[in-house]
């Protein structure tokens, strides 16, 4: 479609130099490098040292409304320093364990599901986008939930603002799952996936 083909033609890679807005929030906030996208773990404990990952989206401000630009209208686009940041680690559960962080470090939102229950939205607190995304993933690689598994997500900004806050978690959970983001987004969602191109 148009919209899909379009996005081709602002991939612009994010500079530290020219990104705007505050970049507030230190590197305690979210216990890990996300820039780096390595695997992090203790250091007196190299046993752990492969058990969590940690995955960082920017955010964007969209001059124009999304659903324009679904019927084909030309808009501007800019990538933030506001990001929203993943932590993955594996448990001994044997569920999947998700935790939402806000901009005050409060939990919005939670989950404890056990992965031997079947998969429905009921289960997943009526969370609908994370429902069919975590789906998404467990139909094309059912191995990444063969055991237990924790999920922490920070963001540094308010999740009212409309910056992006879903699409950010969805090219956090591809970058996870080795899941070409687009894809997944499209898979999941009806979005131009502009969000997604401006702030990676």
């Amino acid at each position: 479609t148009n919209h899909r083909s379009a996005i081709s033609t602002f991939r612009g890679r994010l500079s530290r130099a020219g990104d705007i807005g505050p970049w507030w929030v230190g590197a305690d906030f979210h216990r890990c490098d996300p820039s780096a996208r390595v695997e992090y773990g203790p250091d007196d404990d190299p046993a752990a040292k492969h058990r969590q990952l940690c995955f960082r989206q920017f955010h964007k401000l969209l001059l124009s409304g999304e659903y324009l630009v679904l019927k084909g209208a030309k808009s501007l686009s800019i990538p933030t320093r506001f990001s929203q940041t993943l932590e993955v680690s594996n448990n001994a559960s044997g569920k999947i364990k998700w935790e939402s962080y806000d901009q005050k470090r409060k939990i919005w939102f939670d989950l404890n599901f056990d992965l031997n229950k079947e998969w429905n939205l009921k289960s997943f607190k009526e969370n609908k986008l994370l429902f069919k995304t975590l789906s998404a993933i467990k139909r094309k690689n059912p191995e990444l939930f063969s055991k237990g598994i924790s999920f922490k997500s920070y963001m540094d900004f308010n999740r009212n603002w409309g910056l992006g806050s879903s699409s950010s978690l969805i090219n956090n959970l591809a970058s996870w799952a080795k899941f070409d983001k687009y894809k997944l987004y499209w898979n999941v969602t009806n979005g131009s996936g502009y969000d997604l191109a401006s702030s990676s």
